[in-house]
């Protein structure tokens, strides 16, 4: 199921009984053993609201963390490499200015 904008714990629990019918699964407590999501506070809601078992995935929340500590160190390379950029640059700078002067002056 998805969904486009916010939804509040009630109408995502509402969303998922009316696709549920679809496939005629009236009875979630029936049919439906648990729900798996990720630890988002509307999700938590839901698994509360629904009755049901509810699992949250730490598999999600793992990866979340692996991409912020990979985000973090590419920042921080990032960062390491622009500071060695500013060297060089200063460096073509200054031999440019130095070409300038030698250029005018012959003149």
């Amino acid at each position: 199921m998805r969904t486009f904008g916010s939804c509040d714990a009630e109408k995502i629990l509402e969303l998922l009984e009316k696709d549920l019918a679809e496939f005629r699964i009236t009875n979630m407590q029936t049919y439906i053993v648990s729900i798996v999501s990720d630890r988002a506070s509307v999700m938590k809601r839901l698994g509360k609201n629904s009755r049901l078992d509810h699992q949250l995935c730490h598999t999600h929340g793992l990866h979340l963390a692996v991409c912020d500590i990979l985000y973090e160190a590419s920042v921080a390379n990032a960062s390491i490499e622009d500071c060695n950029d500013e060297d060089e640059d200063e460096e073509i700078f200054a031999e440019s200015l130095t070409t300038s002067i030698v250029t005018t002056n012959e003149i």
